[in-house]
């Protein structure tokens, strides 16, 4: 007989800019604390990541697209299984559902801004189960009213069909960017597939000038050159500062909306791996800090901005990066306890994600001290980021993660 499984997904739409529209404010301070556990669960993800794939390859991630699935999971999970994510997640064991729901639903409902916006931040969850698999009634309306996921039925004995429907529903999602995702053999024996996307398109407030983009050589940690990049520059205000004791410096790009780009360069001497495995450790808020006391501090003094145009593509299984995190039982087929989720036990046997980036001169689609501030009131400073770099989406007003990654090898962007 066949395993009983199945399979989860997470999906990132690449991103292109072109949209102009206006921001509607909203006290989202309620949904701080949520995005905290979110960004502390985003570093931790990065980090564990880029050690999996190793210090020269590129990586495009969407953290929230992972955490948000688990959280999805963990409503269906029992005993072990739901200790184990709610650890992971940075859930407090005493924490009341019905109060984490509402919150969970504004935070949501605030990042997926549509319409009248200038930025365009979507997600889609979705459920695809074989028609014999039915969802616990109370799991689904939990889903349904809390997480905003839909459920489709789905016939698995017919592969190329099932295969059919769930592409079709992410290209739909991606905005026609990721057509191809899920092949016959990911739903081959599959019960349940399970998908979160997330699409981020959104401008440059200070756009670069394509006749000032050049080519120019890019290093590794050590200095050796490795490669050259198109080098985007631009002379603009961007808050600026020295972060992480010392070790890196950040400077935010912002897009029209809410919604930065913050990229952090480590400084001569260290390594990216180092700052990952020190951003692991850290609150990102720190990060964030420092660049808003750059604001205070320095006003709108401009920066001498050079970043390379970027296309980055990551095809990931997650399961060894779960593991690590410690969420073992939900991927193990003795231990794994979904019956708050399913009337018989199942497990999830795959992770999968893909994350796909694109940054050019419009903007992207798809990221001892609070950060000492580096004076520079003299002679504009300079950004320039010409080896490997770490970037990070962050909607500002909540503070959360929704997309990061690195740069580290220029020979193998898409």
């Amino acid at each position: 007989m066949c395993a009983k499984y199945f399979y989860w997904c997470s999906t990132l739409a690449y991103l292109s800019v072109l949209s102009h529209v206006s921001v509607h404010t909203q006290n989202v301070q309620d949904v701080k604390k949520l995005s905290e556990s979110l960004d502390n669960f985003a570093l931790k993800f990065l980090a564990k990541t880029s050690r999996q794939i190793g210090d020269s390859a590129n990586l495009a991630v969407s953290p929230y697209t992972i955490w948000n699935l688990l959280n999805i999971l963990r409503e269906g999970a029992l005993e072990n299984t739901a200790t184990e994510l709610e650890n992971a997640l940075g859930i407090p064991p005493n924490q009341n559902n019905d109060e984490f729901r509402a919150t969970y639903q504004r935070f949501a409902n605030y990042l997926n801004k549509q319409g009248d916006s200038e930025v365009t931040l979507d997600t889609t969850n979705s459920i695809f189960t074989a028609a014999d698999q039915k969802l616990k009634p109370e799991y689904l309306r939990i889903v349904q009213n809390f997480y905003n996921t839909e459920i489709k039925s789905v016939d698995f004995r017919d592969v190329n069909s099932a295969v059919s429907i769930i592409n079709n529903r992410i290209k739909e999602a991606t905005r026609g960017r990721i057509s191809n995702f899920v092949k016959p053999d990911d739903v081959e024996n599959a019960e349940v597939f399970l998908s979160s996307v997330l699409f981020f398109k959104g401008m440059w407030v200070n756009q670069f000038n394509k006749s000032k983009t050049t080519r120019e050589p890019f290093y590794d940690d050590n200095g050796n050159q490795i490669g050259v990049v198109d080098m985007m520059n631009s002379f603009n205000p961007y808050p600026f500062s020295l972060v992480l004791d010392g070790k890196a410096i950040a400077a935010e790009l912002p897009y029209k909306g809410n919604v930065s780009m913050i990229a952090i360069l480590p400084k001569r001497g260290h390594t990216l791996s180092s700052v990952l495995d020190t951003l692991e450790n850290t609150s990102f808020s720190k990060v964030l800090d420092a660049l808003e006391q750059s604001v205070i501090d320095f006003g709108e003094d401009p920066v001498y901005m050079h970043i390379p145009k970027f296309s980055i593509i990551s095809d990931l299984t997650i399961n060894v990066i779960l593991d690590q995190m410690g969420i073992r039982d939900l991927l193990n087929d003795r231990n794994a306890n979904l019956l708050g989720m399913f009337y018989h036990l199942l497990h999830v046997s795959r992770v999968l994600q893909r994350a796909e980036i694109q940054v050019d001169e419009e903007g992207t689609v798809a990221s001892a001290v609070a950060g000492s501030v580096i004076e520079y009131k003299t002679t504009p400073p300079k950004f320039v980021a010409n080896k490997p770099f770490a970037y990070f989406i962050v909607d500002k007003i909540s503070r959360a993660i929704v997309f990061a990654g690195k740069l580290s090898n220029p020979r193998k962007l898409s």
